[in-house]
């Protein structure tokens, strides 16, 4: 999420397109044994939008995200609260959190008595799946245990090519505990 202009007032802590209006989070997140869980709790000061959410015209939605193994999940509630498990295995270092309010719904000629004054006047349409409100984020260090994964042992061997006649690589694979890599003196040494 950057901060940018859009063709609609959005509701967020790094501009002004509202006056007397908020919308944060408050995150409760830990690692418990080979899970993370997060509990979210929705915080928002906006009659207009939260008319929306009770009417079912608009969503809470929680992007979850961990960049190193592409791991992504999107929670969609009309609740204050949200919570997620998240198997330990699907991610690792960080994940990022990001919430949002979206439309579910078309909106026609939305108006709003919140809005900032350079908007007097103005009304919008706004189409469904917009963002209407960025909430606070949070970028949550996972601890967990990888040395388990270090144990492993590797399903490829390299080794000096012996036979100078075969090119700079070999691949052999008659072998049913590995995979051997041979490569040429020049190539291994850069290697190595």
């Amino acid at each position: 999420v950057k901060s940018s202009l859009s063709p609609y007032p959005i509701l967020n802590n790094y501009s002004d397109d509202y006056i007397s209006s908020s919308f944060s989070v408050d995150y409760e997140v830990t690692t418990q044994f080979r899970e993370v869980y997060g509990k979210l709790i929705f915080k928002l000061d906006n009659d207009d939008i939260a008319a929306f959410i009770a009417s079912g015209s608009a969503l809470y939605v929680v992007h979850i995200e961990s960049p190193i193994t592409c791991y992504r999940k999107v929670i969609k509630s009309s609740d204050t609260e949200i919570e997620f498990k998240i198997d330990s295995v699907s991610i690792s270092k960080e994940i990022q959190i990001r919430t949002f309010i979206v439309l579910t719904k078309d909106i026609q000629g939305y108006t709003s008595t919140k809005f900032h004054p350079d908007y007097d006047g103005m009304s919008f349409d706004i189409s469904a799946h917009q963002i209407l409100a960025i909430g606070t984020a949070m970028d949550y260090k996972v601890i967990k245990d990888d040395r388990d994964l270090d144990s492993l042992p590797s399903i490829f061997q390299i080794t000096r090519l012996k036979d100078k006649k075969k090119g700079s690589m070999t691949v052999d694979t008659d072998n049913d505990t590995h995979i051997t890599l041979g490569l040429a003196d020049e190539v291994f040494d850069r290697y190595c």
